[in-house]
């Protein structure tokens, strides 16, 4: 069967983009949907290992040509998973260390030290009981839930992948109890030293450090420094009765997404990451730098619309910003199912998996710093509020459901610290931003304030793909 046209507004990059969609085909069959999975990484953090990299070589005992990929500018099919029968189903990032969650609910983890024993990915102990369902990085620490509901952690996982002779695997991880022993954990996400816990139930729990009021429990940085994980506390400023369905962290602030669609941000907002603020010159002079209490977005741009999915990254004097993908409930289909979240990377917490919904007409929004281009607005802005990703908007497709054209729906998303992905439900790859490591894809180190389509290599976009993760400097899908 012919895929769905794709269409577009006439201009330069869009118009190409487009072109390239309509000219490809994907059918879609029992024996491709069993076909191994197709892995992508670029950036940095790249397994050399899962890339097929050659033996040592004679002048190269040490196997440093193993070593993780520190600059790798287009995308690399990483086989090690796929190869053992495995598929990847989340991945983590934190300032030196990456992790994989498999199919079969294993953690494998690698580090960027540069040996050769940190650039294969290690697979962890498993958890006392279960396995393990969702995972999530410091900069130096690795956190993951298991099926029974307990929080698991590798603290400084870097440590371990530090350069010597055979350096072994990381130590089994801590089970963490005190304020968490009390709850089942579905979800986590977690920023530079912040972690959010999400729960069955649907509230949510925090831990680490407020500096910038990243915890959202009412206090003051300089009245709470942080709370150890056996400290835990209940972030009590949500509305009751609504459950949390999906948060995501920058470097110092905090977002959530509930399951009636609103949004709630608190942390750091010196660049307006947080979508509470606009750009204005009275809005900048009188508002917070830093909310330590959570506050539900509001505004023209988010009024009669419901959100989707969300994603954060970023922080500092020269970064932190959000994404918001909303849907207009004037066009949403009645009676159509709701699958909340379809973000991953960057601190998010994947509440579900969207599969989107016919008729539905949807909008990506960014606000926050973009002076790398991080916010897909055309240009280089210093900070902004909210503002709509018009480029991704102007997208077409003939939708069977709906009987009409259609915009492309974003079918996943994530956040890096100075650049942002997307993927759309056509299977094709999106980034814009900071490029400096090659975290766009595009093959060069030039970065862009538009979101730009990854085409090549030819087999990753012909390989449908549905999911994106990003870290501070790197990025995976499949």
């Amino acid at each position: 069967a012919m895929s769905l046209r794709r269409l577009a507004a006439l201009g330069g990059g869009v118009a190409a983009a487009a072109a390239a969609l309509q000219a490809e085909r994907r059918p879609c069959t029992a024996s491709a949907a069993a076909a191994p999975q197709r892995l992508w990484c670029w950036g940095r953090l790249v397994p050399s290992a899962g890339a097929s990299a050659p033996p040592p070589a004679d002048d190269d005992p040490a196997g440093t040509a193993s070593a993780p990929r520190l600059k790798e500018r287009s995308p690399v099919d990483v086989s090690f998973w796929s190869a053992q029968g495995l598929r990847v189903e989340q991945m983590s990032f934190g300032a030196a260390h990456a992790a994989a969650l498999d199919d079969r609910g294993n953690v494998w983890a690698w580090g960027a030290n540069g040996s050769a024993g940190g650039a294969t990915p290690t697979r962890l102990a498993p958890p006392p009981r279960g396995k393990y369902t969702s995972l999530t990085s410091t900069d130096g620490s690795l956190y993951a839930v298991t099926s029974g509901g307990a929080v698991l952690r590798w603290a400084n996982l870097c440590d371990s992948f530090a350069p010597g002779p055979g350096p072994g695997a990381p130590p089994p991880p801590a089970v963490l109890g005190g304020n968490l022993a009390g709850i089942a954990a579905a979800g986590i996400s977690a920023g530079s030293s912040h972690v959010l816990v999400r729960s069955t139930a649907g509230q949510l729990y925090v831990f680490g450090g407020n500096e910038r009021g990243q915890l959202g429990v009412g206090a003051m940085p300089d009245e709470l420094e942080g709370l150890l994980a056996e400290q835990a506390q209940q972030v009590s400023g949500l509305p009751p009765g609504i459950k949390v369905v999906q948060t995501a962290c920058g470097r110092a602030h905090s977002v959530a997404l509930l399951a009636d669609g609103t949004v709630y941000s608190w942390g750091d907002d010196r660049n307006l990451q947080l979508g509470v603020r606009d750009d204005s010159i009275k809005s900048l002079k009188r508002g917070a730098q830093f909310l330590s209490s959570p506050t539900r977005l509001s505004g023209t741009w988010i009024e009669g619309k419901r959100a989707l999915a969300i994603a954060a990254g970023g922080g500092g004097i020269e970064g932190g910003h959000s994404v918001f993908l909303l849907e207009d409930t004037n066009s949403r289909a009645q009676n159509s199912p709701h699958q909340n979240s379809r973000a991953q990377g960057g601190g998010s917490d994947e509440g579900g998996r969207g599969g989107g919904v016919a008729g539905r007409v949807e909008e990506l929004w960014a606000c926050g710093h973009g002076r790398w281009g991080q916010l897909g607005n055309k240009a280089y802005t210093h900070i902004s509020g909210p503002i709509r990703v018009s480029t991704l908007a102007k997208l077409r497709e003939w939708d069977e459901g709906a009987k009409q054209v259609m915009p492309i729906r974003i079918t996943s998303l994530s956040c890096g610290d100075r650049h942002t992905a997307a993927v759309l439900s056509s299977g094709n790859i999106f980034t814009w931003g900071w490029n400096e490591a090659g975290q766009l894809g595009s093959g060069n180190v030039q970065g862009s304030h538009t979101p730009g389509m990854i085409k090549a290599p030819a087999e990753l976009r012909l390989s449908r793909v549905s999911r994106v993760a990003c870290g501070p400097n790197s990025t995976c899908a499949w």
